[in-house]
């Protein structure tokens, strides 16, 4: 935390009144974006220690319409990508480039 603190001051986002401002002086929020449920629990962690640093940060929960029409709408901060991948290696793990030979 202090680190990152220390990052964002050197970068110009000052605290001023409690909250991390910009430095054209407006305040830093954030929003996740879900659309389930069950991931909120991870995000809570992070958003306090987001509040800590002084950048306000919410979570909203949406369905999954309402998630998908604002993913295509670019109507978001930030989301989680997900990625599965089979139990067992197969081609689900394979590069899609062509394999360079290292010399």
């Amino acid at each position: 935390m202090r680190k990152a603190s220390a990052l964002l001051q050197e970068a110009g986002f000052a605290v001023k009144d409690g909250k991390r401002v910009t430095p054209k002086g407006e305040h830093i929020s954030v929003e996740f974006l879900i659309d389930e449920p069950s991931i909120q629990p991870h995000h809570m962690p992070y958003i306090k220690n987001l509040g800590t640093l002084g950048i306000d940060a919410t979570l909203r929960v949406v369905d999954p319409v309402q998630y998908l029409k604002r993913i295509n709408d670019f109507d978001f901060d930030l989301v989680i990508q997900r990625f599965h991948f089979s139990t067992t290696p197969g081609d689900a793990l394979r590069n899609s480039s062509p394999r360079r030979q290292l010399r």
